[in-house]
């Protein structure tokens, strides 16, 4: 069922029917053994053709959440924001991370397979010395433990970048307050800006915008990321 939806939302987008594109990627989404790097970027791309420009950017963004080192999302991020004036160079939630950069090298099933294959050799390393003595490259053993431990942490740092929440997109252009009353200054939130979330209370939330000012918006004018 999962290549099913996947093959009709390629084959709707490709016919040029996006909304039913979105339909089927959003089903896909719900699968267990769905591909969440390639569905969000298709999905994304949908909502571009569609004139979902913030919708686009919310899925870029989760696109890069699965898999950071990814040049064409980040790139089609860039040309979304443009269309929409905002910055495309300093305010891209996930396109300037080193440390993403760095936990990405490897896919997730790569860094699993590594860091089960060094673990066998330590174990292994480990009972022969038990049982016939030291060898001459014992010394190797401290490098693998570290290489192992290395590879073990980048692994759990991908699982905790995945599962980071928090950030959000604006979806329609908004007035943000300085009061949770939704009162006081305000100030114009476009669309496709990229926001942290602050506090929620009710239905209003705060949030931090790319210019570091705190305001009151309501829920409903985000999307979650």
């Amino acid at each position: 069922m999962q290549a099913q939806f996947a093959s009709k939302a390629l084959k709707a987008y490709e016919s040029g029917d996006y909304a039913n594109s979105i339909l089927f990627w959003d089903q896909e989404l719900k699968s267990d053994k769905c591909n969440k790097e390639q569905a969000y970027f298709l999905l994304g791309n949908a909502h571009f053709k569609n004139k979902n420009y913030a919708y686009a950017i919310a899925n870029y963004e989760k696109s890069l959440r699965e898999n950071y080192n990814q040049e064409d999302v980040k790139f089609n991020i860039k040309v979304v924001r443009a269309k929409l004036g905002l910055d495309t160079e300093n305010k891209i939630l996930f396109t300037n991370d080193i440390l993403r950069k760095i936990c990405f090298f490897f896919s997730e099933f790569t860094l699993k397979l590594f860091v089960v294959f060094l673990s066998m050799i330590l174990v292994a390393y480990s009972i022969f010395r038990y049982f016939k003595g030291d060898i001459k490259l014992g010394f190797l053993r401290h490098y693998l433990f570290a290489l192992t431990f290395i590879l073990a942490i980048l692994f759990f740092l991908q699982q905790y970048f995945k599962s980071q929440s928090g950030p959000a997109v604006i979806s329609i252009e908004s007035t943000g307050f300085e009061n949770i009353n939704l009162k006081g200054e305000s100030k114009t939130l476009r669309e496709g800006e990229i926001v942290q979330i602050l506090d929620e209370v009710g239905e209003t939330i705060q949030v931090e915008t790319e210019a570091n000012k705190i305001y009151w918006i309501q829920k409903s004018n985000v999307i979650y990321i």
